[in-house]
């Protein structure tokens, strides 16, 4: 898959293709708006996406709100979408499998073909091994999965992950950073988009429970072993959470506006870090 050069750093966010009726409301119209603006700065810098595509499915708001949104572009590519879910096992337990009915009842509503792959590897074995936070594993096996396999994955990453990925960052012996809007991962040839970055997981959250609602679809909220105690317990990722929190406090507009504008911010330097990486987009030496 070729990349093509960023042209410029400055393009408007207000670009936006023929938008569907307004029935999902007012944070609908926004995340559609908001996904129509990165995807403008994205595809800039990546050929359009083609092949099989594949959102990586959880049954969440984040995932769930993700493929809705993204469902009229999916009309303008030329891709084959399907929702799908990597059954990780933690400790012997198959945490999604137990949902498999619900999952592809919502994938049908969505107007979504749904697979679910069960993962080989325990991500107990390897965390302890290699003394690595289980979220961490289990996150590239289910990466590694979805990109040997499809030519486009898609995962529902939201402005607050993307911010507190960048507050967690601080303490690393590099430089402090975060993941970009969209990549080439090139060892297994797929790109990888990340559409909500710029929503706020505060509409994500609002779309979910109406959507859900509004058609009586079953709320997926499988618990992993290690949930609790990473929930309870003082780590970066909860640090950075309530960091992002007090932000939300003290910014002058609304909580979801603050966070967004932020990560508009994070995904045109994340993405030019990724250009840089590939010789592709020279920034000038101080």
């Amino acid at each position: 898959m070729e990349v093509t050069e960023l042209e410029g750093l400055t393009i408007s966010w207000d670009a936006r293709p023929l938008a569907p009726d307004s029935v999902y409301g007012e944070d609908y119209m926004r995340i559609y708006r908001n996904v129509a603006g990165l995807l403008k700065i994205v595809q800039k810098a990546f050929d359009e996406p083609k092949g099989d595509l594949a959102i990586g499915f959880s049954g969440g708001k984040d995932s769930f709100t993700c493929a809705l949104a993204l469902e009229p572009f999916l009309r303008e590519w030329d891709v084959n979408p399907k929702l799908v879910t990597v059954d990780v096992r933690v400790r012997g337990v198959e945490v999604w499998r137990p949902y498999r009915k619900e999952l592809d009842r919502m994938a049908k509503a969505l107007g979504y073909e749904f697979e679910l792959v069960r993962a080989e590897e325990d991500v107990a074995e390897p965390s302890e091994e290699l003394n690595k936070p289980p979220c961490k594993i289990c996150s590239a096996i289910r990466r590694r999965i979805l990109a040997e396999r499809h030519d486009v994955v898609v995962y529902g990453h939201t402005a607050e992950d993307a911010i507190e990925t960048l507050l967690m960052s601080v303490n690393r012996r590099r430089d402090a950073g975060t993941f970009p809007p969209a990549d080439l991962l090139e060892e297994d040839d797929a790109l990888l988009l990340r559409p909500l970055y710029v929503v706020s997981e505060l509409r994500t959250a609002r779309v979910y429970h109406e959507v859900t609602s509004r058609l009586g679809l079953p709320k997926v909220e499988p618990e992993c072993p290690y949930a609790k105690r990473y929930r309870n317990s003082d780590s970066p990722r909860r640090t950075a959470s309530e960091l992002v929190e007090r932000l939300r406090e003290i910014a002058r507009v609304r909580d979801e506006l603050a966070v967004e504008n932020l990560a508009r911010g994070l995904a045109r330097m994340a993405l030019a870090d990724v250009l840089c990486g590939r010789g592709r987009l020279e920034m000038p030496s101080s």
